[in-house]
């Protein structure tokens, strides 16, 4: 009898720690937050043209998890000009707790002219965020999609 509870204690720790750490389960516990004020997206018109999104990652988790790359697809404008970035961040957040984050990707010139072809009332990016992450026992891939944020273009009429 005693050998069973013996076994059972040695076991009921890996079962709870593999039930908590399960993929779906972390995932659920992950948020992205994206400010509402215009400056979370910024495209940057000039001979090297780059944009940036600025957002803020939340786990919810009772654990920490590391952050290994980040991969931002989007369109400006109703789908006029596209986005895509891919950085490796290589960040860890720790257990309910939130990191801010800022993705950087280049934008080719044929893609500069319909942003600057786009009317200024429909500066407005929709993107899907891919977060690749890492718990104790998984590497998860996390999809998000983001609509209408506010976007800042510098140095579009020139």
């Amino acid at each position: 009898m005693w050998s069973i509870i013996e076994k059972l204690i040695v076991v009921l720790p890996k079962i709870i720690s593999w039930w908590l750490y399960q993929e779906k389960r972390t995932i659920k516990n992950v948020n992205i937050n994206v400010s509402a004020k215009e400056g979370s997206c910024e495209i940057y018109c000039s001979e090297l043209s780059t944009f940036t999104i600025w957002f803020e990652i939340l786990n919810n988790n009772p654990f920490g998890i590391d952050i290994d790359r980040i991969v931002i697809k989007g369109n400006y404008a109703t789908g006029s000009a596209k986005l895509f970035a891919e950085n490796m961040i290589g960040a860890k957040i720790g257990s309910n707790n939130s990191e801010r984050f800022h993705v950087t990707g280049d934008i080719d010139s044929s893609q500069i002219k319909h942003i600057k072809a786009a009317p200024d009332d429909k500066s407005l990016v929709s993107c899907e965020i891919q977060i690749v992450m890492n718990n104790k026992y998984n590497k998860i891939r996390y999809r998000e999609s983001l609509e209408r944020l506010m976007c800042k273009v510098i140095n579009k009429n020139v």
